[in-house]
């Protein structure tokens, strides 16, 4: 019985990893809840894509491959973010209101009024250094979401 009771355990927290290793974007509300989460072949958010908009997007459990990425409405356009596995994050070119930006660690990209973004986001915790491709922050309410709602894209699977 305890071998069955162990097994059952391990096995979910399987099944927990896999499905959060599909997770590359998210939705997080001012209150810090988890609204959506992107998994599929593309993400819009909100439906209509006005905030943002993933082209294309594929994962696996070694990480994700994601392109044509629009924020608000085309303000900023990625080429590109590949995520992998080890917690490494590549990002193809970005533009942001007519200008390229180089994808240098914790770049702060101001985006009118909206809000701002933060490219190729990294922090260090207890000598560990977590990494965000991009986090999107609406400083005011942009087509019914409300003020304070982060977008976070590329996030990765390590």
């Amino acid at each position: 019985m305890k071998l069955w009771v162990i097994a059952a355990v391990f096995g979910s927290l399987l099944v927990a990893s896999a499905a959060e290793a599909g997770t590359y974007a998210k939705v997080i509300s001012p209150s810090g809840r988890v609204l959506f989460t992107g998994a599929s072949a593309q993400f819009r958010y909100p439906a209509d894509g006005s905030i943002v908009q993933i082209g294309s997007a594929s994962s696996s459990l070694n990480g994700a491959s994601l392109n044509d990425i629009q924020v608000l409405g085309g303000i900023a356009q990625i080429s590109s973010i590949d995520t992998f596995a080890n917690g490494r994050i590549a990002l193809g070119s970005i533009a942001a209101a007519g200008h390229l930006i180089p994808p240098t660690p914790n770049t702060l990209v101001p985006l009118g009024p909206a809000g701002y973004m933060i490219v190729n986001q990294q922090a260090v915790s207890n000598r560990h250094v977590g990494h965000m491709a991009l986090r999107l922050v609406l400083r005011q309410a942009v087509e019914a979401v409300p003020a304070g709602t982060e977008i976070l894209i590329g996030t990765p699977f390590a």
